[in-house]
């Protein structure tokens, strides 16, 4: 699952506001805000991350998850 700080980098990376993302996600903006400022994994609205994943899997971000050499990061498909 996606950390608060991917979803994040990721929106950045796609060059979207939140506002982008939650016409794309149908996720109210107010939530995306509030799921990024998660640190690590949230505790509840698995299904909101998942979607999220989704969309950004869909427009060419890759996720990669930490590991004991570095932290969670994203990749940007070409």
């Amino acid at each position: 699952m996606i950390t608060g700080r991917q979803i994040r980098m990721a929106r950045i990376a796609l060059r979207w506001r939140i506002d982008d993302l939650s016409k794309k996600s149908g996720i109210p903006w107010a939530r995306i805000q509030k799921l990024e400022r998660i640190d690590g994994l949230p505790e509840s609205g698995v299904e909101k991350i998942e979607l999220l994943e989704k969309v950004f899997n869909e427009n060419g971000i890759i996720f990669i998850n930490s590991t004991d050499e570095h932290s969670e990061t994203i990749v940007v498909k070409k």
